[in-house]
């Protein structure tokens, strides 16, 4: 094996070049395993990589090296850190012979996450519950924090102690909402593809006349 260490990625093709010595007395043909890679996420996922060996089966003659090449792509979401294969080269003369090698792939980090209102819009009265619905698409545990601002200025009551902004009534009958500051963060900690919904209830003066707020 060329490296011992190897650094990789998640969606990132990593060729794993290994030679081969024919140390018999007759033209063999070897065939390269690769095991160890498989993971099973907190949320039960079980993630395994794609695996292309080139050649399938590679051919060599007596007291000759040749080059067998391990393809792996490791999935989306693939936790970070080191990931340890384990490679097996068979003989197909002899199936008692198998030589193995160990290597590390360091997965480097990708933190990623999605944030989706659901619903995009709702008609009503003057108070709603919307959901989001909270994704970590990477493969690293992250603490989302969630922020409630309201620039227009449409949302009652001051902060509250939670991922909510319906605390409070209007300043009088027939008066503008009084003025609101962004709520304290919502931490969400999520661990890769992990998911989490959260609840946003919100109220807001009815409108007399205009457009939806």
């Amino acid at each position: 094996i060329a490296e011992a260490r190897v650094p990789t990625a998640p969606a990132t093709l990593t060729p794993i070049t290994v030679e081969v010595f024919n140390d018999s007395d007759v033209i063999d043909g070897f065939r390269l395993e690769v095991l160890g890679l498989d993971r099973r996420l907190a949320n039960r996922e079980l993630l395994r990589p794609h695996l292309e060996v080139m050649p399938p089966q590679l051919s060599i003659f007596p007291e000759t090296v040749g080059v067998i090449t391990a393809l792996i792509t490791l999935p989306a979401g693939y936790p970070a850190g080191p990931a340890v294969a384990e490679l097996r080269v068979h003989s197909v003369s002899d199936p008692d012979e198998v030589g193995v090698e160990r290597i590390q792939l360091d997965v480097a980090a990708a933190p990623s996450a999605t944030v989706t209102p659901v619903p995009q819009s709702m008609t009503g009265g003057r108070r709603a519950i919307f959901g989001l619905e909270l994704d970590n698409t990477g493969n690293v545990p992250l603490e989302l924090s969630l922020t409630v601002t309201d620039a227009e200025n449409v949302l009652v009551g001051p902060p509250g102690t939670e991922l909510r902004a319906d605390t409070a009534p209007l300043a009088d009958a027939g008066g503008a909402a009084p003025p609101t500051e962004p709520l304290p963060p919502f931490l969400v900690a999520l661990a890769p593809r992990e998911r989490a919904d959260v609840r946003l209830p919100v109220s807001a003066p009815r409108p007399v006349f205009g457009t939806p707020v």
